[in-house]
């Protein structure tokens, strides 16, 4: 007969844990791959680890050039909102000029200057912010900021002309300007 080895508890006791740790690893296998669809119930564990990496790689991968997609297409619609308002003012007020429309230019020269001159410096800025989005420059989101500001400030205060002249088509040009110019800020920061 053979002559039984006794073994220290600690040793007896550290191959029970070993044995009991691959018994719930066995056991957490087989749940995973109760859990996997049909055609992936024959993979080894290896294999699902193999899967789960690569999909982990992948998502990585890819997560860094979709935000780049996405604030790709934010900056164009910004820059593109910005050069159409810069132009659109600058047009607005040389048709307003060419066709007469500017009464003030003799009833009040001094205020009216001043207020064309913040126009057009506003309407420049807007192209010089939109050109540092388009072209990715380091200063681009600072000054798309500030013009976006003196932006809204023309598009809160210069509505009142119009709404005392009862021209409400222009006031709500003003509205949909103030939103889009809200909008466009936020998303640029």
């Amino acid at each position: 007969m053979r002559d039984r080895v006794h073994l220290p508890p600690s040793v007896v006791s550290a191959k029970y844990q070993q044995s009991a740790a691959h018994t719930q690893t066995v056991r957490e296998q087989k749940v995973l791959h109760a859990n996997l669809p049909r055609f992936a119930t024959s993979l080894p564990p290896k294999a699902v680890e193999d899967v789960d990496a690569t999909v982990e790689t992948y998502l990585l991968d890819q997560l860094p050039k979709l935000h780049l997609e996405v604030e790709s297409k934010i900056l164009v619609f910004s820059s593109t909102f910005a050069l159409i308002v810069g132009a659109g003012m600058i047009g607005q007020w040389v048709f307003f000029m060419v066709t007469g429309q500017v009464p003030e230019l003799k009833s009040e020269p001094l205020r009216i200057r001043f207020h064309l001159a913040a126009e057009f410096v506003t309407a420049i800025g807007l192209f010089v912010g939109s050109i540092g989005l388009l072209t990715n420059q380091p200063w681009r989101r600072s000054a798309y900021f500030l013009t976006m500001v003196m932006l809204l400030y023309t598009v809160i205060v210069s509505p009142g002309y119009f709404a005392q002249k009862g021209q409400w088509t222009f006031v709500s040009m003003f509205a949909v300007v103030f939103l889009l110019a809200l909008v466009s800020s936020i998303l640029v920061i």
